[in-house]
């Protein structure tokens, strides 16, 4: 999947456009422009930023966690991890292996 432009989705519901996509070692990194529909995930967006919560489990439904893909310019469509977003950058990584 090779795209500098990227749709997040929670299912088929749309998170946000990612631009200024780049490859740093197993990860993506970029920009992102968040909607409205956002807002449902920003705790856990913010849960993850604090260090000490890396230890914990979770508070959230685990489909909460799961279920994220992005898209890319061309349609194609590739599952990742829950992302990591703060502010107005992202970074993430695809899920299994990458065509």
């Amino acid at each position: 999947m090779s795209s500098s432009t990227f749709k997040l989705f929670h299912k088929n519901t749309l998170i946000g456009t990612i631009t200024n996509s780049s490859v740093d070692g197993l990860e993506m990194l970029g920009d992102i422009e968040l909607t409205k529909e956002a807002d449902e995930f920003k705790p856990i967006f913010d849960f993850f930023l604090v260090e000490e919560n890396l230890e914990q489990e979770p508070p959230f439904p685990e489909e909460k966690l799961w279920n994220w893909f992005v898209v890319d310019q061309a349609g194609n469509r590739e599952e990742i991890g829950l992302p990591h977003i703060e502010g107005k950058d992202i970074s993430w990584r695809f899920i299994g292996v990458q065509k």
